[in-house]
Formats: structure tokens, C-alpha cells, sequence
């Protein structure tokens, strides 16, 4: 994956074709290694739905890794961290593949290297629909279909099957989408608009994560009510002192 990244980084005019290829190299690498390293979870190498659970943070995030590079960095910093997306790319299959045994010795480090890369993809790709000179319709698909793909990351770990993964997924991806299509007419921009988005994603899929293991009490719903609300006052602060 480094190679394509440095490819994506150093070639002018950038070849686009080459996220793409990074998708496919993410998808298909990603299974490889959770059959070779999980073959009595994986037993029937021709049933893709096996490991695809598993699949959509690594897809995502090997093409949010080069997008953030390029809007942000040049020269030699930009290959420099090329290199260290790669390795960072290597990391989260590693810890997609830790994840499916619950009793492996570092499962809880795995997870938190996840959701990490949930939340740094998440970010990413919600700065981006305001940066990029996008339709209207374009960006609310992209924001919908993004919340979607982490969200089944959020939710595989607590599933009672795949169907219920679905549902929520879904449901984040559609709150979202809303969500972008009302701050479109919002006086926020560029990473604060994305961090309000980010938000957004943490509130709503923390609630249905509290849901789906049973745990949705008041005292919850106050929590990320309350965060709710501070983070966006701090957003609007920070947006009107121009720190953001």
C-alpha cells in the first residue's frame, strides 16, 4: 500500500485512478490475511460476506490516507508521510484482524487502534465534502455513505447479527446525510465544519451503541446531550475567534 500511496503523492498530474487501486489492494489484501490468520472463523473462501464486516474501515481508510496528504502536505513532507500512512494502513489490518477473537491478549488495544481510525476517517472525508468544489447531492451521498462504512465498524463488535450491523449503519448514515445537507446553509467550513460533523457521528452512533447492548438509560442520554452541546459552543467560539 506504501507504493501506491508514494505513486499517488509524487505523479503530476495526480493519476485518481489510483484511489481506486487502493480500495481493491485494501479489500482484497484485508480478506487474505483474516483467512490466513483466522481459517477456522473463514472456513469458505469463495463466501465474500465471511469477512466483509471486517473489511469497510480498511477499504475507507486507504483512500482517505492519500486524500489528507494531498490537500495538506507538499515535497518531502508529503512523501514522509506517505510512508508512515502506510505503515498506519498495515496497522488497522492488523488490528481488524486481532479484533475477530475476543480473548486475544491485546483485543482491547486492537479496538482502540479502530476507532481511532474510525474517527480519523471520519474526519477526513466530512472536511472534505466542504473542500472539494462538490455538488450538493454529491456530498450529501458521500457523507451518508461514509457514516455507513464506519458505522458498521462501530457496531460489527457488539452484534447480535448482521442484519441488526446493517440497521444501525444505515440509520448513522442517514442521520449524517440529513445532518450535512441542513449545515450546507451553516457559516462553518473547511476541518471546523468537519469536526462539527465528526460530532455529530460520535453522538449518534455512541447512542445506538448504547442501544444495541441494552444500556440506553436517561443518565446516557444526558451525557451526549451535554457533549453535544459544549462541543458545539466551543466550535462556534472557536469559529468566531478565528482559531479554527
Amino acid at each position: 500500500m506504501t507504493a501506491v500511496y508514494l505513486m499517488y503523492i509524487a505523479i503530476e498530474p495526480t493519476p485518481r485512478w489510483l484511489l481506486l487501486l487502493a480500495g481493491v489492494v485494501a479489500i482484497l489484501g484485508g480478506d487474505g490475511v483474516l483467512r490466513n490468520n483466522w481459517p477456522e472463523v473463514f472456513k469458505n473462501r469463495n463466501n465474500l460476506i465471511e469477512t466483509t464486516p471486517y473489511l469497510f474501515l480498511p477499504s475507507i481508510i486507504a483512500l482517505a490516507i492519500p486524500l489528507i496528504i494531498e490537500h495538506n502536505l507538499r515535497g518531502y513532507y508529503a512523501i514522509l508521510m506517505a510512508v508512515v500512512g502506510g505503515i498506519f494502513f498495515t496497522t488497522i489490518i492488523g488490528a481488524s484482524s486481532i479484533s475477530v477473537n475476543k480473548r486475544a491478549p491485546n483485543y482491547y488495544l486492537a479496538r482502540i487502534i479502530s476507532t481511532f481510525g474510525v474517527y480519523f476517517t471520519g474526519f477526513t472525508f466530512f472536511s472534505l465534502t466542504y473542500l472539494l468544489n462538490l455538488a450538493l447531492g454529491q456530498i450529501i451521498f458521500i457523507t451518508g455513505l461514509v457514516g455507513f462504512m464506519l458505522g458498521m465498524e462501530i457496531f460489527r463488535e457488539r452484534q447480535a447479527s448482521h442484519w441488526e450491523t446493517l440497521f444501525l449503519s444505515i440509520t448513522v448514515g442517514i442521520i449524517l446525510a440529513e445532518f450535512r445537507w441542513v449545515s450546507h446553509y451553516m457559516p462553518f467550513g473547511s476541518y471546523a465544519a468537519g469536526l462539527m460533523l465528526l460530532l455529530v457521528f460520535f453522538v449518534i452512533a455512541g447512542l445506538l451503541l448504547n442501544y444495541q447492548i441494552g444500556n440506553l438509560k436517561r443518565r446516557i442520554v444526558i451525557q451526549y446531550a451535554l457533549t453535544t452541546v459544549s462541543g458545539l459552543t466551543l466550535m462556534v467560539l472557536a469559529q468566531n475567534l478565528e482559531l479554527i
